[in-house]
């Protein structure tokens, strides 16, 4: 039958047969190299590949005859084989190479500086295949894992708002000047950063594409000013010779 390799010595099953002319029995003996030592056993084989092996044929009567025959070993192909990653990828804002731990295919390692490894290199979070390409020793053929670089998490993010909102009356937005990680710009969508009264609120900052997770900013609405305030009173006053409290009908301010 035929010989894949699989870490383990290997024999191969020789049919050897002569004929003398007096039907004297032939004796086979084997050796690993010509001018090695001989026994009935044939030698076991390791690697992948073709070994050359030798024998003798000797029968009582008879001159000693003597050659060599091959045995293939054929490399193990590595499809399917189990690919362990050295570690665990964040995203953050370079190039990145997921490490190898180890191949190994039916419970054997396939030698690290026997493969190459393509499509192992990324930038952005999602998910890639890279391929493991066997280029020499007992092995042979291509087997792929698949690996990601996870979203970078922004609950320590720093998050610069924008000019802060004066009471007007009306909904605002308060602005968002940016939101960083170490010197990377944070992709984001914003929630909480409307309001109308002048006080206190907390906007949320949640992470997208390169990004996860949540991050918070106080911000307030500051109280309008009525320093330039138009009083209107309810009607004048005329000297009546006794203290006149007046009465202030309205006070407006920009409008408000």
């Amino acid at each position: 039958g035929t010989l894949t390799y699989n870490g383990q010595q290997q024999t191969a099953r020789v049919a050897a047969g002569a004929v003398t002319v007096d039907n004297s029995p032939v004796r086979f003996t084997y050796s690993a190299s010509e001018n090695g030592s001989y026994t009935a056993a044939v030698p076991a084989c390791l690697s992948a590949g073709t070994h050359t092996l030798y024998y003798k044929a000797s029968a009582a009567n008879h001159t000693e005859a003597a050659g060599s025959f091959t045995v293939e070993i054929g490399k193990k192909d590595i499809t399917g084989a189990a690919i362990a990653l050295e570690n665990s990828l964040t995203y953050n804002g370079a190039e990145q190479t997921q490490g190898m731990a180890s191949v190994s295919v039916d419970g054997l390692t396939v030698p690290a500086g026997t493969y190459t490894v393509t499509d192992n290199t990324g930038t952005d979070v999602k998910e890639y295949t890279l391929t493991v390409t066997v280029n020499s020793g007992n092995f042979t053929g291509t087997a792929t894992k698949t690996w990601r670089i996870a979203p970078m998490d922004i609950a320590r993010a720093v998050i610069t708002l924008g000019d802060t909102p004066v009471y007007n009356g009306q909904e605002q937005t308060q602005g968002i000047a940016s939101v960083k990680m170490g010197e990377l710009d944070v992709t984001y969508d914003v929630s909480g950063n409307t309001g109308k009264d002048a006080k206190d609120y907390t906007l949320t900052i949640t992470g997208k594409d390169n990004f996860t997770g949540t991050a918070t900013k106080t911000w307030h609405i500051d109280r309008k000013s009525i320093a330039a305030a138009a009083v209107v009173l309810t009607e004048e006053l005329v000297y009546t010779g006794k203290a006149q409290k007046p009465e202030i009908k309205t006070v407006t301010v920009d409008g408000l």
